[in-house]
């Protein structure tokens, strides 16, 4: 049916933008917002959401356990540094 062809082009979308996001996430240079905005989510609590479904952890815990243990606080906390 129509629907099923919807959900499942929306899946693929879904999963290349948060495939992209992990790669921004690699790289260290911008908050989880930006990050959101720039793969296609208007709103980051969706984008964290939509993340944790696809990779079974939130973006921040995704990015914490990459073993980058000196992430600043400013990144976790979504904000942008003074």
């Amino acid at each position: 049916a129509a629907s099923d062809v919807y959900k499942r082009q929306m899946h693929y979308l879904n999963y290349q933008r948060i495939e992209k996001a992990k790669d921004f996430l690699l790289s260290n240079s911008m908050t989880i917002t930006n990050i959101s905005r720039l793969v296609g989510f208007d709103d980051p609590l969706y984008f964290s959401r939509v993340f944790k479904k696809y990779t079974g952890a939130s973006p921040q815990a995704y990015y914490q356990n990459l073993g980058n243990t000196n992430t600043p606080d400013w990144f976790l906390n979504n904000t942008t540094p003074q």
